[in-house]
């Protein structure tokens, strides 16, 4: 049973995914680098702006940093209370998860890497996709907070495997901007009207989210 939820990075995500948590939550703590961001949120939305050392002792933790390295960092200085679970939201690296997994099992806490995708609109509407790796029993324990922000959540393999997932979906959002770049270049240079090719493309086999 989940009675408190801490969430850690209030950026242009994070600010708007812990919005969600005091809906479904009594107890929710949120901290930034930039405290007074905390107290705005704390104000905008009836969650509580705490110092990190009292946002950590939260059965579940969401992180959503710039990096794993900041993550790694913030970690390092943290004693966790043990049963917790960390669910780490950042787009990270596979690698990072595993050594985080594994430095934290020895304090009796479970880290999830759960990267999302939906971009900010998303996070607003709580409709993100939550890709998770990590020990199986603590995604289901989790399983109710991330329901709070997100609309598919999916358990996609071990420690490692959710950041693994989202690197792999960017790389294939990135070869098709390309490919929709590099189309449209040789149309334009044809004297095709654009705006109607396009129109025909979203109606045709040729139709992506990038198009």
């Amino acid at each position: 049973m989940i009675q408190s939820v801490a969430f850690i990075g209030l950026g242009a995500m994070g600010y708007r995914m812990a919005s969600h948590l005091p809906k479904h939550f009594d107890t929710v703590y949120v901290w930034n680098r930039n405290f007074e961001k905390a107290k705005q949120h704390a104000n905008e939305y009836g969650t509580q702006a705490v110092e990190l050392e009292q946002a950590v002792q939260a059965d579940v933790i969401f992180s959503c940093l710039p990096t794993s390295t900041d993550v790694e960092n913030l970690i390092e200085s943290l004693q966790l209370k043990p049963g917790t679970i960390w669910v780490d939201c950042t787009s990270g690296v596979p690698d990072s998860a595993r050594t985080l997994s594994e430095t934290l099992k020895a304090q009796n806490v479970n880290y999830l890497d759960a990267p999302v995708s939906g971009q900010t609109i998303g996070a607003e509407n709580a409709t993100l996709t939550v890709m998770v790796g990590g020990d199986a029993a603590a995604f289901e324990r989790a399983y109710p907070a991330m329901q709070a922000i997100g609309k598919l959540i999916k358990h996609v393999g071990t420690s490692g495997a959710g950041f693994a997932v989202k690197a792999v979906n960017n790389m294939l959002l990135a070869v098709n901007l390309w490919s929709v770049a590099e189309g449209f270049t040789a149309l334009k240079a044809h004297g095709v009207n654009l705006n109607e090719a396009l129109d025909c493309i979203n109606a045709s086999s040729g139709k992506s989210g990038v198009t």
